[in-house]
């Protein structure tokens, strides 16, 4: 299996530092993470050419003949987009994930999104290539990230599918959050009480 990275990339849905299953569940339980990849970005499209050239190779080796170079049907791929005008393009999976007033989120408009999972714990690190742990709050969904995955090709019942193993994340810059991030008290919100003390209290 071969490494290919995904530079300074946004993460979303980051399951890091916990296995989990569908739904939460403890049943087969991974971690696993989305990653974005503007279809503007060179390096990002560097990765993207990368990604597919693995996905030539592994369809070839995994069905031969039978794959006819990529024309084989397959259930889908890691390489997944929102945006209509990316998802006719090869090995890439089409997905919904509009809003409740049926609007394609800002940040999936012409990008792709790469979903990766592993069983075992990938390595996370922050800028400095440090460790990092849950507790530590550096990586959340939205923050920029390097990503190190691998390709695998599916055939079982469960369907053919080219998937993606999560290896390792590196923490690289904040972004503005998806979603409602949890809000957290700073020091300071514990210095100089604002209000008068209350003797019924």
């Amino acid at each position: 299996m071969s490494k290919i990275k995904l530079p300074n990339v946004r993460i979303n849905f980051a399951r890091l530092f916990k296995a989990e299953g569908f739904q939460g569940s403890s049943e087969n339980a991974k971690y696993n993470a989305q990653f974005i990849l503007d279809s503007e970005n060179p390096a990002h499209m560097k990765a993207v050419k990368k990604i597919r050239a693995e996905i030539m190779t592994l369809g070839q080796e995994k069905w031969g003949k039978k794959w006819k170079g990529g024309d084989m049907n397959v259930l889908g791929y890691c390489l997944k987009s929102a945006d209509e005008e990316l998802q006719g393009e090869q090995f890439v999976t089409e997905i919904n994930v509009e809003d409740d007033d049926g609007n394609t989120p800002d940040y999936l408009i012409g990008a792709y999104q790469l979903a990766a999972s592993e069983k075992t714990r990938p390595t996370v690190v922050n800028a400095k290539k440090e460790p990092i742990t849950e507790e530590d709050n550096i990586i959340y969904d939205g923050c920029y990230v390097t990503a190190i995955i691998g390709l695998w090709a599916q055939d079982n019942k469960f369907g053919k599918r080219i998937n993606a193993n999560l290896i390792g994340v590196q923490f690289k810059g904040n972004g503005e959050a998806f979603g409602s991030a949890a809000e957290r008290a700073s020091d300071d919100d514990f210095d100089d009480d604002d209000f008068e003390e209350d003797e019924d209290l």
